[in-house]
């Protein structure tokens, strides 16, 4: 290799690290949580979550929230909580998804959701990730889901956001992780 060539890549390395180093923290700048969410259906979840707007009808077993800071840079993040009944033993995660999926499908909405690897940051609970792509309006937008089963109940946490968005990373994850069960119903 001659020198030349050696500087060039010396050059592209420090081109890089330096740009990971200025922009690294910003890429994995976390969302907080500053808010609290209960669903109270079904003896009732908590979540943590960030300050957004609560948007749609307030139901026991479900909360909207979007992101409307994001103004200008696509369509706004969505979070959606939810709690319902869910199998008495261990969930089969397939069907689970195509549930997801029909119940899309029954609002006009266009969901492909592939399941992804188990979700095991809660003690006590057992989740899976699920992940996937949604038209809306001639739009495809990403969406993480995270879907976590207790006692027969079954919580997801669902991000909604644009494919090019990397805000709040693990956003998902980390709401997840907040969620406290309430007593058996």
């Amino acid at each position: 290799m001659t020198l030349a060539l050696k500087f060039r890549w010396l050059t592209c390395i420090g081109i890089a690290l330096f740009t990971l180093s200025v922009m690294g923290p910003a890429l994995a700048q976390k969302i907080p949580l500053r808010s609290s969410v209960e669903l109270t259906a079904f003896g009732g979840v908590q979540f943590k979550a960030p300050k957004w707007i609560v948007t749609g009808p307030k139901k026991p077993e479900v909360a909207v929230l979007r992101n409307d800071k994001m103004k200008g840079a696509g369509t706004p993040l969505l979070l959606m909580l939810s709690v319902e009944k869910g199998p008495s033993e261990l969930p089969d995660w397939n069907v689970i998804r195509q549930n997801i999926v029909n119940a899309a499908r029954a609002n006009d909405a266009s969901l492909k959701l592939s399941l992804k690897e188990d979700y095991t940051n809660l003690q006590g609970v057992t989740g899976k990730r699920m992940a996937g792509s949604l038209l809306e309006k001639e739009e495809i937008l990403s969406v993480e889901l995270i879907a976590l089963y207790k006692d027969g109940r079954l919580a997801t946490v669902t991000l909604v956001r644009t494919p090019s968005d990397q805000q709040g990373q693990d956003l998902v994850g980390d709401i997840a992780a907040s969620a406290v069960f309430n007593a058996k119903p």
